[in-house]
């Protein structure tokens, strides 16, 4: 019973140990990513050719370990910018010395799109930088850009920002209808005037002091009759008096 044990023991230690030095070697994601790229940007340049004499394209010698070195280099220096998706790595050889000033070059890159936001970067060998190329100009499948040096050059393509929208224009709030505007009141019209009413108003003239007729009574001789119709009045109560008295 006690060698079963033992050899049961010896049986998993020896599992464990196998274990152990299996999980010391596994892959990363992050290097399963980046190994992903490389193939990518490998494959994509044998599809890159240069139309410009003297200049070709070739793919990047993989075998060569300075070589692979650079590619991965340069996709992690393109890995930098945000939305970069590296096209291909390319080595771009001159045939010659080199003119002063450099060269004007046009690969030809397949499934590349005019106006695209295309990046080249270049390993600059003299300063031991990246250098930064903006493209002359981007059609369908073909760029164009000037080199003062050749080496190991990544094709990047980098996703454009969005444009920012353009805040609309709020309406304008309707204006509140103007309320109508009160009849104006009539000026009082003077002695001797026709009165000059607005429509729908009632006249607003003063007590009139016509008679029916139209004339005003004449007060002086009103007064002047008044001590006749007096005297009147007398001598008929005096003369009806003394028919009372005769009577009686």
């Amino acid at each position: 019973m006690k060698r079963k044990l033992a050899g049961l023991f010896t049986a998993l230690m020896v599992l464990s140990l196998g274990t152990t030095a299996f999980a010391a070697g596994s892959v990363s994601s992050e290097d399963v990513i980046q190994q992903e790229k490389v193939d990518k940007a490998v494959e994509g340049a044998k599809n890159v050719s240069c139309e410009t004499e003297n200049v070709t394209a070739s793919v990047p010698n993989m075998e060569d370990e300075a070589v692979a070195a650079k590619v991965n280099e340069a996709i992690t220096e393109a890995g930098k910018k945000e939305g970069a998706d590296v096209l291909a790595v390319i080595e771009l050889e001159y045939d010659g010395d080199i003119p002063e000033g450099g060269v004007t070059i046009t690969l030809s890159v397949p499934g590349v799109q005019a106006n695209a936001n295309i990046v080249l970067l270049h390993w600059d060998s003299v300063n031991n930088v990246w250098e930064e190329i903006t493209p002359i100009s981007v059609e369908d499948g073909k760029i164009t850009a000037h080199f003062s040096s050749f080496s190991p050059v990544a094709i990047v393509e980098v996703a454009k920002a969005a444009e920012p929208e353009q805040p609309t224009t709020p309406e304008e709030p309707s204006k509140p209808e103007q309320p109508g505007q009160p009849n104006q009141p009539s000026t009082p019209n003077g002695p001797g005037q026709t009165p000059n009413n607005g429509p729908g108003q009632t006249p607003n003239n003063g007590p009139s002091t016509q008679t029916p007729e139209g004339k005003s009574p004449k007060t002086g001789a009103e007064a002047s009759v008044l001590p006749i119709l007096a005297v009147i009045c007398a001598v008929g109560i005096a003369v009806c008096g003394k028919k009372v008295k005769v009577n009686a």
